[in-house]
């Protein structure tokens, strides 16, 4: 290598992080897909609570602060989806009060949608029957279940 040689490359070297430096960061949609499939993964090889943590996290971003907290569609479902995943993931934990709560989150983020999302509705409702169950609550559970039971099948198409 020349010392010219060896100059150029040092240039480019710098600029390139300086472009590194000043790159915005990425959008929290990707982030948070990239958060989402991660948890995912760490569920099933058994490592728990690093699934649980990136869930929150993927919560986190997809609320962005108290104020400004997204209500476009897809925002709400990922939020919806995500608190769900995050129950399954504490349920698995024995965290069953927790994961009612984070279902139940999933729940209120989803109550407005105006039936659009009522297969993730009924799993929900579904799941918290099961937690409720387990927590020794059959007056709850009967009731979660069964309004689960009844949102699939309204959603059924009778046979002529």
């Amino acid at each position: 290598d020349d010392v010219e040689s060896r100059l150029v490359k040092h240039e480019w070297n710098i600029s390139s992080l300086k472009r590194a430096q000043t790159a915005p960061d990425p959008p929290p949609a990707h982030n948070v897909v990239a958060l989402r499939s991660t948890a995912r993964d760490s569920y099933l090889c058994g490592r728990l609570s690093d699934a649980r943590r990136l869930c929150r996290t993927a919560i986190d971003e997809l609320s962005g602060g108290a104020d400004d907290v997204s209500t476009g569609f897809e925002e709400v479902m990922q939020r919806a989806e995500t608190m769900y995943e995050l129950g399954l993931i504490l349920i698995a934990e024995e965290n069953l009060l927790e994961a009612q709560e984070a279902c139940m989150g999933a729940l209120l983020e989803i109550k407005d949608d105006g039936g659009q999302v009522d297969d993730l509705r009924a799993k929900i409702l579904n799941t918290l029957g099961s937690i409720c169950r387990d927590r020794g609550d059959q007056v709850s559970a009967k009731e979660f279940s069964n309004a689960g039971i009844d949102l699939w099948l309204s959603k059924m198409t009778p046979c002529e």
